[in-house]
C-alpha cells in the first residue's frame, strides 16, 4: 500500500536507505500515475488518496500545495496536472531524479525540490494551502513534530492531508484476508506453524525502516492539541489487494473497487475511502489551520 514512502525519516541513516530504494525502482513501479481509469492496483489507490484530497481541497487550481516525503511524486503529479502550484520535500536525492523523470514523461510542469527534514523544513510558515503525505507518519516513532511543523506551514483555512500506512495488527490481517483473499489464509497459517517448531521469531525483525502502530485515536488526540479545526482521522482505505496474478487484479478486483467506490460517491461525502477499523489498510489524518476570525 505504501507507494510513496518517504525517506525524510527520524530514523538515523534512513534517509540513506529510502535513497536505494528509490535508486532501484523496479520499471513497473516507476509511477503509478494515470490520465485514464485505473487498471492496476496500486494506480488505483493512489487515485483515490487524490480524489478525496481533491475533493476536501475544494478543487481549488490556484492552490499552493506541498508534499512532504514524496518520493516518486504521485500525488503531487495529479495536483500538477490540475494547475497547482507544487512543492516536494524529500531527504533522498534518487527521489527527486525519479519524480523529476516522471513529470517530464508527463510533460508536466517540474515542481520545487526542497531537501530537507520534514519536522524542521525551514520554509516560511503559513505558506501552503495544503500539505500531504502518503505513508508517511508511521515512519516517526514520534509523528508530533511534524503534525506541528504541518500546521506550521498552513495558511489560514489550509487542509493538512496525512495517509498513515501502519503496522497493522495480525487480528485485523486475518479478517481482511479472510474477506478479500481467503485463499491466502492456510499458506499464512502454515508457516507460521512451521517457524513456530523451528524456533524462529518472525516478529520484531529489524529492518532499516521504522514504522509505529499508532491509530485513529493517538493522531486525533494530537491533532486536537494543535487546535486544529475540521479534524477528521478515521480508518482509511478497506480495498487490499486480492492476488498477484495481473489478469485477476485488472479484470476483476480493480473494476470491482471501482464500482464500490462509485456507488459510495453517490451517497456520502468525502473522503469516500474512509471504512470500518477491521477492514482499514491505513489512517487519515486530515485537518485545517483555523482562521483568525473563528
Amino acid at each position: 500500500m505504501a507507494e510513496e514512502l518517504s525517506s525524510a525519516s527520524q530514523g538515523i541513516g534512513e534517509y540513506e536507505a529510502w535513497n536505494q530504494i528509490w535508486e532501484n525502482v523496479p520499471a513497473d513501479e516507476l509511477s503509478f500515475f494515470t490520465r485514464g481509469t485505473p487498471r492496476r492496483f496500486r494506480q488505483l489507490n493512489q487515485k483515490i488518496y487524490f480524489e478525496d484530497m481533491w475533493s476536501m481541497l475544494g478543487k481549488n487550481r490556484s492552490a499552493k500545495c506541498l508534499e512532504m516525503g514524496a518520493g516518486r511524486g504521485t500525488t503531487s503529479m495529479y495536483l500538477a496536472a490540475e494547475g497547482c502550484d507544487v512543492t516536494m520535500l524529500d531527504l533522498a536525492p534518487q527521489a527527486f531524479k525519479l519524480a523529476e523523470q516522471n513529470f517530464r514523461r508527463e510533460k508536466l510542469r517540474i515542481p520545487q525540490f526542497v531537501a530537507a527534514d520534514a519536522t524542521k523544513t525551514g520554509l516560511p510558515s503559513d505558506s501552503f494551502d495544503c500539505i500531504y503525505s502518503i505513508g508517511l507518519l508511521e515512519h516517526f516513532d514520534d509523528p508530533q513534530p511534524l503534525l506541528a511543523e504541518t500546521f506550521r506551514l498552513l495558511r489560514p483555512g489550509g487542509l493538512a492531508f496525512h495517509v498513515v500506512v501502519p503496522t497493522i495488527p495480525e487480528r485485523r490481517m486475518i479478517v481482511s484476508y479472510a474477506l478479500f483473499a481467503p485463499w491466502k489464509l492456510p499458506p499464512r497459517q502454515l508457516k507460521d506453524v512451521t517457524n513456530r517448531l523451528l524456533g524462529r521469531n518472525t516478529k520484531g525483525v529489524d529492518t532499516p525502516m521504522t514504522r509505529t502502530e499508532f491509530g485513529v485515536a493517538e493522531y486525533r488526540h494530537w491533532v486536537e492539541e494543535l487546535h486544529a479545526a475540521d479534524i477528521t482521522c478515521v480508518p482509511y482505505y478497506s480495498y487490499h489487494a486480492p492476488h498477484n496474478i495481473r489478469a485477476v487484479e485488472r479484470y476483476l478486483a480493480v473494476p470491482l473497487y471501482r464500482a464500490h467506490r462509485a456507488v459510495k460517491r453517490q451517497f456520502a461525502n468525502a473522503p469516500w475511502a474512509r471504512t470500518w477499523n477491521c477492514l482499514a489498510a491505513c489512517v487519515l489524518v486530515s485537518f485545517r489551520k483555523p482562521s483568525p476570525s473563528t
